[in-house]
C-alpha cells in the first residue's frame, strides 16, 4: 500500500457561479454586488436613500453617534405655539414647549395638548374666559392672583395663600365681577381675615370669613363698601372680630392682631395694644404706637413714625422727618433723614444726628453728641457737655464750649470762639477775631488773625501776639511777651516785666518797675527820621505804617513824646546823606527830662 500525501491548498478559486459564500452571482451587474448580499439593487437603492442625514441632532431628527457608538446631540422637545401643541395628543412622559405662552407641557397619552406645568399668565380679564384644565395653573399678571382649574369654572378658582386652614365654602362660584378671594394671614399665624373682592359677589349674606386659632367661623360684619378700582373692600364692624378683643376696620391686605389695634392704610399692619398703623404699607407694634407715614414703622411704647419711611422705636419717641429715624426715650428726628438716639435728644435739621442725653441738632447737616449739647450751623459739631456750635461747619467740644463763628473751633472749658475760622482751646478763652488763636488759660484774642497765649493775655490788635504772663497786645502788629507787658503802639514791641511800648515801632525792655508803675523803669529802642532840602533844621519824626494790598503805606508821622515826670538818658545816632552822595554820622549822648509835662530840657 503506498503512503497517503495530504496538501493544503493555499490559493482556493472559485467556481461556478458561486460567491465565497456559496451565493449564486450570476447575472448581477458589478453594482449589485457591491450591495448587501442577498438583497436586490432596487431595494439597497431605497435601504441607502433613508438615512436623512440633514435631521441628525435637529428637531424632530434624531441623535448621532461618537465613535464610541455613544449618544450625542442635544434633546430639545417639541415646539409650537400653544394652538399647534394643543391639536397633539403627546406621548407618556413627551415634553412640548409653547412658544406664544412659554408654557412647558407633558403628555399623558391621552390629553390633547398635554398637562402644563409652568402656569399660564395673563390678565385677570383674560384669564376669566379660559376653562382651566383641572390642576393647571394660572397667574393674573395685573391681580397678582393665582388660579387653579377645576375643568369646568372659567377662570379657575382662587388659591389661598395666608395658610394652610382655609375653607372657601362660602365662596360664590357664580361671580362674574371677576375679583377673586384675597386672604391675609397676620403675623401671629392665629388670625387671618379676607380683604379684596366683592364680599356681595363672593360670600353668602354678606359674611365675612374670619379664621382664628386654626379655626373657621363666619361673622356678620355691619357693612361693607367696595371700591373696584383699588379693588379693596374697607369692612367695618361694632364689636370687634377675633379672640384678641376689638379689631378695627381695615382695607385691602391691612391686618390688625391685638387690644385696640388699627390697621386703616393699605397693606398695613397693627399688633400688640392700641396700635395704630395708618400710612400705606405702615408698621405698628407694641402699646400705643402710631405709623402714619408710608412705609413707616412704629414699635415700642407711645411712639410716632409720621414721616414717610420713618422708624421710630423705644419709648415716647417720634419721627416725623421724611426717612427719619428716632430710637431711644423721648427723641424727636423731625429733619428729612435724621437720626436721634439716646434719651431726650432732637434732630430737627435735615440729615442732622442728634445722639446722647439732651441733644440738639437743628441744621443741615449737624451733629450733636454727649449731654446738654447743641449744633445749630450748618454741618456744625457740639460734642462733650454744654457745649453749643452755632456757626456754620463750626466744631465745639469739651465741657461748656461755643463755637459760634463760621469754621470755628472751640475745645477744652468754657472757650468760645466766635470770630470766623477762629480757635479757642484751653480753659476761659477768648478768640473773637476773625482767624485768632486764643489757647491757655483765661486769654482773649480778640483782633483779626491775633494770637493770645499763656494766662490772661490779650491780643486785641490785629495781627498782634500776646504770650507769657497778663501781657497785652493791642496795636496792630504788636507783640507782648513776658509778664504784664504792654505793647500799644503800632508793630511795637514789649518784653521782660512791667515794659510799654506805646509808641509806633518801639521796642521796650523792662526788668520790674518803680512803686508798681509800668515802664518806669525801661529801655526803649525807636528810629526816628526825616528829610530836607535845605540848612532849615528839620525834626526828626516817628513814621507809622499801615498795611495795603501786597506793601505798606506811611501814615501821618508824629514826634517822639517824652512821657512826664521821666528822664531819659539817650544815645543817639544819626546818620545823613545828600543827593550827591555826601554823607554823615553823629554821635550824641543826651539827658532829656519831661517836668510835670510842662518843661523839657537837654
Amino acid at each position: 500500500m503506498s503512503d497517503l500525501h495530504i496538501v493544503e491548498d493555499t490559493s482556493p478559486q472559485l467556481g461556478g457561479d458561486l460567491d465565497l459564500n456559496g451565493h449564486l452571482v450570476a447575472g448581477a451587474t458589478a453594482a449589485e454586488i457591491g450591495c448587501l448580499s442577498g438583497v436586490s439593487s432596487a431595494i439597497q437603492t431605497q435601504l441607502a436613500g433613508t438615512e436623512k442625514t440633514a435631521n441628525k441632532n435637529q428637531p424632530y431628527g434624531y441623535a448621532g453617534l461618537d465613535a464610541n457608538g455613544d449618544l450625542v446631540g442635544t434633546l430639545i422637545p417639541r415646539s409650537g405655539t400653544a394652538a399647534e401643541i394643543g391639536q397633539i395628543v403627546l406621548l407618556a412622559g413627551e415634553v412640548a414647549y409653547c412658544t406664544d405662552t412659554g408654557q412647558i407641557r407633558i403628555g399623558d397619552g391621552t390629553t390633547a395638548g398635554g398637562v402644563g406645568i409652568v402656569p399660564r399668565s395673563d390678565t385677570a380679564a383674560n384669564i376669566n374666559l379660559i376653562q382651566l384644565r383641572p390642576g393647571e395653573l394660572a397667574f393674573c399678571t395685573d391681580t397678582h392672583d393665582i388660579r387653579v382649574g377645576d375643568g369646568q369654572t372659567l377662570g379657575g378658582i382662587g388659591m389661598a395663600l395666608g395658610g394652610s386652614n382655609f375653607n372657601f365654602g362660602a365662596v360664590n362660584t357664580t361671580n362674574t365681577a371677576g375679583y377673586p378671594l384675597r386672604p391675609y394671614t397676620s403675623s401671629d399665624g392665629l388670625t387671618a381675615v379676607i380683604a379684596g373682592g366683592d364680599y356681595t359677589a363672593e360670600f353668602a349674606d354678606a359674611q365675612m370669613v374670619l379664621f382664628s386659632g386654626g379655626s373657621q367661623t363666619a361673622t356678620t360684619f355691619s357693612g361693607a363698601s367696595y371700591d373696584s378700582q383699588s379693588d379693596t373692600t374697607t369692612v367695618t364692624t361694632g364689636g370687634g372680630l377675633g379672640a384678641n378683643g376689638s379689631i378695627a376696620a381695615f382695607p385691602g391686605y391691612s391686618a390688625a392682631c391685638g387690644v385696640g389695634c388699627a390697621a386703616t392704610g393699605a397693606v398695613a399692619f397693627a399688633a400688640n395694644a392700641a396700635t395704630t398703623a395708618s400710612g400705606t404699607a405702615s408698621h405698628a407694634e407694641g402699646g400705643v404706637t402710631t405709623a402714619s407715614g408710608s412705609a413707616s414703622h412704629a414699635e415700642g411704647g407711645s411712639t410716632t413714625a409720621s414721616g414717610g419711611c420713618s422708624h421710630a422705636e423705644g419709648f415716647t419717641t417720634l419721627a416725623s422727618g421724611g426717612s427719619s429715624h428716632a430710637e431711644g426715650v423721648q427723641t424727636t428726628a423731625s429733619g428729612s433723614s435724621s437720626h436721634a438716639e439716646g434719651s431726650g435728644t432732637m434732630a430737627d435739621g435735615v440729615s442732622s444726628h442728634a445722639e446722647g442725653e439732651g441733644t440738639t441738632a437743628s441744621s443741615t447737616g449737624s451733629h450733636a453728641e454727649g449731654s446738654q449739647t447743641t449744633a445749630s450751623g450748618d454741618y456744625s459739631h457740639a460734642e462733650g457737655s454744654s457745649t453749643t456750635a452755632s456757626g456754620g461747619s463750626s466744631h465745639a467740644e469739651g465741657g461748656g464750649t461755643t463755637a459760634d463763628g463760621d469754621y470755628s473751633h472751640a475745645e477744652g472749658s468754657k472757650t468760645t470762639a466766635s470770630g470766623d475760622s477762629s480757635h479757642a482751646e484751653g480753659g476761659q478763652t477768648t478768640a473773637s477775631g476773625d482767624c485768632s488763636h486764643a489757647e491757655g488759660s483765661k486769654t482773649t484774642a480778640s483782633g483779626d488773625c491775633s494770637h493770645a497765649e499763656g494766662s490772661k493775655t490779650t491780643a486785641s490788635g490785629d495781627a498782634s501776639h500776646a504770650e507769657g504772663s497778663r501781657t497785652t497786645a493791642s496795636g496792630d502788629h504788636s507783640h507782648a511777651e513776658g509778664m504784664c507787658t504792654t505793647a500799644s503802639g503800632e508793630q511795637s514791641h514789649a518784653e521782660g516785666v512791667c515794659s510799654n511800648a506805646s509808641k509806633s515801632c518801639q521796642r521796650a525792655i523792662a526788668s520790674g518797675s518803680f512803686n508798681g508803675h509800668p515802664s518806669t523803669t525801661q529801655h526803649t529802642e525807636v528810629v526816628v527820621r526825616c528829610e530836607t532840602t535845605d540848612a532849615t533844621p528839620t525834626a526828626l519824626l516817628l513814621r507809622n505804617f499801615t498795611p495795603t494790598e501786597g506793601w505798606y503805606a506811611e501814615t501821618t508821622p508824629t514826634p517822639y513824646t517824652c512821657d512826664a515826670s521821666t528822664t531819659y538818658a539817650c544815645l543817639i545816632h544819626l546818620a545823613a546823606r545828600k543827593d550827591d552822595g555826601t554823607s554823615a554820622m553823629f554821635l550824641r549822648q543826651v539827658v532829656v527830662k519831661n517836668v510835670s509835662g510842662t518843661q523839657c530840657r537837654i
